[in-house]
Parts: C-alpha cells; structure tokens; sequence
C-alpha cells in the first residue's frame, strides 16, 4: 500500500490542485491555531488544534517533538477531513474575521487560488522579482515545493507508523524500499496567488511565465 501510494503521488496526490487546496486548509488552520484562540470552547473545534496552541503559545519552551506526538497521538488521528469541513461550515454562520471566512468560502465552494508552474531553479529568482515589484510573500503570493515524494526524513514532514508493540517510529525505518526513495532531490515549485485583484493576478502571472521562459522584460512593460 505505501509503495503505490508513492507512485500515484505525481499525478494524484501532488496534483497542482490538490497541493493548491492542501495550502488553502492549512493556511486557514494556522490562522485558526494563532489567531482565534478562542474558537475552541465549541465543540466543533478539533482539540489537536487547542493543544498546538497551547504547545506554541502557552509554554515557556516547545516540548520535544516525539514527546507531544506520543502524549496528542489520539488527537491527532481524531483529525479526519469530516472534522475539518464540520469546522469550516460552522465557521461559515459566525462572526470571524473577513480572512477566515473568504477561506472558508473558497474551500467550500472549490474556488481555488491562481497558481502557476514554476520551472526547476527559478524559484528564488522569481520571489527576488515579485518582491521587487512590490508583491509581498505570504500577503499576494507563496512559492510551494511540488513534491512528488511523500516520505520524509527532514523538514517536519516525516511520516510515522505505529508499531505492534505501540511503539511509534518513522516509515522510512520500517521499509528499506521506501527509505531508498525518502528525501530524494525534488525540483519544479508552485507558485500560489493569494492577492485576489485580477489585474494584479494578470501581472504576477505574467511576470512568473517570463522567468520561466527566460525572457525578462522591462519593468514598464508588465503593467
């Protein structure tokens, strides 16, 4: 089962698409997580989300990460989809903030953020021209990684499995063949549009098909 999922993960998993609204649930828990704290006196409010919180803003230090994954691992797996669009459309009839409810709304209706392909390399090029055009990162737009390997070792992403003996330890020491392709050498990057003016929109895309192409033109001419 691990092995085919790898090989439906360029076409599937890691669909364009799929990594757009992946990017648009997570953005909206991280505002959910540290801006609305208090949101979690309703019962809809996943507890793994109050337990974050209170790890990150509550505490006079992180605790270890293997630590707080043995001590919320319940809550963590109690964190399924349904819980998740159960919280998005109760957050839909309450008086939040204008950003949470525009993502709630986008999610619910499929309404995904412009992105754009963006060639292996020219990633940092392309944030360097945004960022000279302007265009803030994380405010009009974000550069995320089009992984087509979903086992990691490094960067917070690692997946864990659960032992017979209840011990919990990563996939990759369970399965030579699936440490043979964990972390490997991963190259093209997606560009997310987070500002929602089309003109805008117009411009950023033109600017990213040109450092994909090579050909960069005056800063008068992109208008």
């Amino acid at each position: 089962f691990a092995f085919s999922r790898q090989l439906m993960n360029r076409s599937v998993y890691f669909h364009p698409k799929v990594k757009v609204a992946e990017y648009m649930v997570e953005r909206l828990i991280r505002i959910l997580i540290e801006k609305s704290p208090s949101l979690c006196k309703h019962s809809v409010y996943p507890k793994y989300f109050t337990v974050l919180y209170d790890a990150l803003f509550n505490s006079t230090r992180l605790p270890e990460e293997a630590l707080f994954i043995n001590k919320n691992i319940n809550h963590y797996l109690n964190l399924t989809d349904d819980s998740v669009y159960v919280l998005i459309n109760f957050l839909m009839g309450k008086k939040v903030s204008k950003e949470i409810l525009n993502l709630c709304d986008r999610i619910i209706h499929r309404r995904l953020y412009e992105h754009y392909r963006i060639v292996e390399g020219k990633a940092s090029i392309l944030e360097n021209q945004l960022v000279s055009y302007g265009y803030k990162k994380g405010v009009d737009f974000e550069i995320k990684e089009l992984k087509s390997s979903i086992y990691k070792e490094k960067d917070g992403e690692r997946v864990f499995v659960r032992r017979a003996d209840s011990v919990i330890e990563s996939i990759g020491s369970q399965s030579q063949l699936i440490s043979a392709f964990t972390d490997k050498s991963e190259g093209e990057q997606l560009l997310i549009i987070l500002n929602e003016d089309q003109g805008e929109i117009e411009n950023i895309k033109i600017i990213a098909e040109e450092i994909n192409n090579c050909l960069m033109l005056p800063r008068d001419e992109v208008a």
